[in-house]
């Protein structure tokens, strides 16, 4: 028999790997380029949501992972996350500037800020986890976690604070959360509490050390 025909399904897999080890490392540093091009932070995210997220999961699936939680198969893991979540966010506010302050005319675009980011990162997350773990799973974790050191590194941490005092714990709760919010995917082919989780994180960020979107939307 003609191994041939397997070549198409190997070579599709291929693909899919190549493509999420690309996305993985090559759009933080787009997205740097892009913010240091335009110096609009703001545009150089959307464009990250838009083609990272939205575009790659029409590619992948034509289907949004929302509104389809299927709780029952996930309490174990709901739990934890609520339980991981709490732990980061008080190593979190235990380490920020509590003279912080959001102005008025800054709150509702924290707001958008903390719903678009909320929704659009994780699915960034399980595109990228989804394509580099096409034939390992493993590969797509370890995908995942070196995106989102990169992205921090030269993106979000222009404009969010990482604490310093509690740092490590605070690293390795984000470490565990991401590992369940990748098997909650896994089990459910959905996203909607790991993205109303990451709302609400943003949001206690955003509030908890004076956020402010001044400096996401224009850097002088």
């Amino acid at each position: 028999m003609d191994n041939r025909e397997d070549n198409p399904i190997k070579q599709n897999l291929n693909i899919k790997q190549y493509m999420g080890w690309f996305m993985c490392l090559s759009f933080p540093f787009t997205i740097r380029g892009i913010m240091d091009i335009v110096r609009l932070p703001l545009i150089a995210a959307v464009i990250y949501w838009f083609i990272c997220g939205l575009l790659l999961r029409y590619l992948i699936d034509k289907r949004l992972p929302y509104c389809r939680p299927k709780i029952k198969y996930i309490k174990r893991e709901t739990v934890a996350v609520a339980l991981l979540t709490l732990l980061s966010v008080c190593f979190y506010i235990s380490d920020c500037n509590q003279n912080s302050t959001l102005y008025k005319g800054e709150i509702l675009n924290s707001l958008i800020f903390a719903l678009l980011n909320g929704c659009f990162q994780q699915l960034v997350w399980i595109n990228i986890f989804e394509l580099a773990g096409a034939r390992i799973k493993l590969s797509g974790f370890i995908a995942v976690f070196i995106h989102i050191v990169f992205i921090n590194l030269f993106f979000w941490n222009n404009f969010i604070i990482m604490p310093s005092i509690h740092s490590t714990l605070f690293i390795m709760a984000q470490g565990f959360l991401v590992v369940i919010l990748l098997i909650i995917y896994m089990k459910t082919d959905d996203i909607t509490i790991v993205s109303i989780q990451n709302v609400v994180y943003n949001l206690i960020i955003v509030f908890a050390n004076g956020f402010g979107c001044n400096p996401f939307i224009y850097i002088k």
